[in-house]
């Protein structure tokens, strides 16, 4: 590789661990050369369109959860996945959970495999935070919001095994149980999720 393009990539790199397609075609790359620069390990393809260093350290286990940031700066990690970032459950969900805006579509990659769903303005703001994965800036749902989510989801399903699992994890973990109120009644949701919570605070007292 010409000393120019190592020291565009070295500058591309230098404050990030993944990049995009389209950032290596900026620098001048085309895509011979970068089919090459995989070929030759010096760069990884993570997801579709999104590239890593070869020598950069071990990847994080949520890497996905970065690549899909990369190409998608709106998604938010939600539901299952956010449980099982937080360390609420054992359950290691096969497809990143994330959350889109209502108007938007659904990314059809399967690198990373996405299962989306659409939210409001609102839900798209409320308990939104952001954590940093492979030195990129991915939003995810609060502790409490997710907890919320997955109660919201359980009704609606009948499935309620993995919400208790998160339910139960908040509560072991000392978290405060007036965010899970705060959240259901700004989604509209407290009086389904009421009992539950009614139960938590019976069981700390």
């Amino acid at each position: 590789m010409p000393d120019v393009a190592r020291e565009r990539l070295s500058k591309l790199f230098k404050d990030r661990q993944i990049v995009r397609f389209v950032d290596l075609k900026d620098i001048g790359l085309g895509s011979r050369e970068i089919d090459r620069l995989v070929s030759r390990e010096v760069l990884e393809k993570v997801g579709h369109g999104a590239y890593r260093l070869s020598d950069a350290e071990a990847p994080s286990t949520w890497l996905s959860f970065a690549v899909l940031a990369v190409r998608h700066p709106e998604a938010i990690i939600c539901l299952d996945s956010a449980a099982a970032y937080y360390g609420f459950t054992t359950a290691n969900p096969i497809n990143v959970h994330a959350a889109f805006p209502y108007n938007s579509s659904i990314p059809s990659s399967r690198s990373p495999s996405v299962q989306g769903v659409r939210w409001q303005e609102k839900s798209m703001t409320l308990g939104i935070e952001t954590v940093t994965v492979a030195n990129t800036p991915v939003k995810i749902t609060s502790k409490a919001r997710t907890v919320v989510d997955l109660l919201r989801a359980a009704e609606r399903s009948g499935d309620k095994e993995l919400a208790l699992e998160v339910l139960k994890s908040y509560v072991n973990e000392g978290e405060p149980i007036r965010d899970l109120s705060r959240y259901a009644k700004a989604l509209n949701r407290e009086k389904s999720i009421r009992p539950y919570l009614d139960a938590v605070q019976a069981f700390r007292m």
